[in-house]
């Protein structure tokens, strides 16, 4: 489980041998051998961004098997007005990288639960919109299957959404989650109400799943 920000100011590698010996009588019938021998890549090192993550992102430093690299922080434009309004990032894209290294993939699902934004005592109504069509990269020479979008559109504050689902033997290697403010913005929505002025915080919390799925 992984926790991040947002707010709002108003105002297979390894070792492979292969080997084998043929006769060169054409009359013999002959059995050949193949042995390969191969290791399991490391799962104690720190999996690096695949795409060069946008300025409020940073790493997790997880080592496991199963892993939530990179999660984006939230900052949102700067507003003031009491109408009901649609807030967009201050930074160009938002993302998320995920990795399954596991021996045996089961499937997993990515959820997030937004707190809430609040200053104090003061709560400001909001909601996070998060689109269906990010951009879904993953490393070169990767074959695995894709995980699958599934966020619902309109997160639920205090509730685990998902937001990408890896059936099994899907979602392996790395995959990171990009949604570019231009094409596929994370936005906040604000409803009319009487504001305060201030900034105004919450928490995103993150957690990837280990389950298989069907």
């Amino acid at each position: 489980m992984r926790r991040s920000k947002y707010w709002i100011l108003l105002a297979v590698t390894g070792g492979l041998f292969v080997g084998w010996f043929v006769s060169p009588n054409p009359v013999q019938a002959l059995t050949t051998q193949a042995t390969v021998q191969l290791t399991r890549k490391s799962e104690s090192s720190v999996v690096n961004p695949i795409v060069k993550p946008p300025t409020t992102a940073t790493s997790t430093g997880s080592k496991d098997s199963l892993t939530i690299d990179v999660v984006s922080d939230l900052q949102f434009q700067t507003q003031a007005t009491t109408q009901a309004s649609t807030l967009l990032p201050t930074v160009s894209a938002v993302m998320v990288q995920v990795s399954d290294r596991r021996a045996q993939p089961s499937g997993w699902q990515l959820t997030v639960r937004p707190s809430g934004l609040s200053q104090g005592s003061k709560v400001l109504q909001s909601q996070l919109q998060w689109p269906i069509d990010g951009d879904l990269r993953t490393t070169n020479g990767n074959v695995s299957r894709p995980p699958r979008q599934v966020s619902p559109g309109k997160l639920i504050n205090r509730q685990a959404n998902p937001l990408l689902v890896a059936k099994t033997g899907q979602g392996l290697e790395s995959w990171a989650l990009v949604m570019p403010t231009k094409t596929a913005p994370v936005s906040l929505r604000l409803p009319a109400q009487n504001l305060t002025a201030g900034r105004y915080r919450g928490t995103l919390v993150w957690q990837l799943v280990s389950a298989p799925i069907d």
